[in-house]
C-alpha cells in the first residue's frame, strides 16, 4: 500500500517474460512458448531489462 493506494509490482523474467512479448501470445500461447524456448534449450542465460520508473 502506497498512502491509500493499493499497487500490484509484477516482474517477469526468462522464457515466460519472453513469450508474453511474441506477438499473438494471448491467442496462440503454445507457439509463443515454441518461438522462444530455443535460445533457452541453447543455454540463454542473459535477461534484457529496462527500468522505467514512472
Amino acid at each position: 500500500m502506497l498512502g491509500s493506494r493499493v499497487f500490484i509490482n509484477h516482474v517477469s523474467f526468462g522464457v515466460y517474460a519472453d513469450a508474453l512479448l511474441e506477438p499473438g501470445y494471448r491467442e496462440d500461447k503454445p507457439r509463443a512458448f515454441a518461438a522462444v524456448a530455443p535460445d533457452y534449450a541453447k543455454g540463454k542465460q542473459w535477461v534484457e531489462a529496462r527500468v522505467d520508473p514512472s
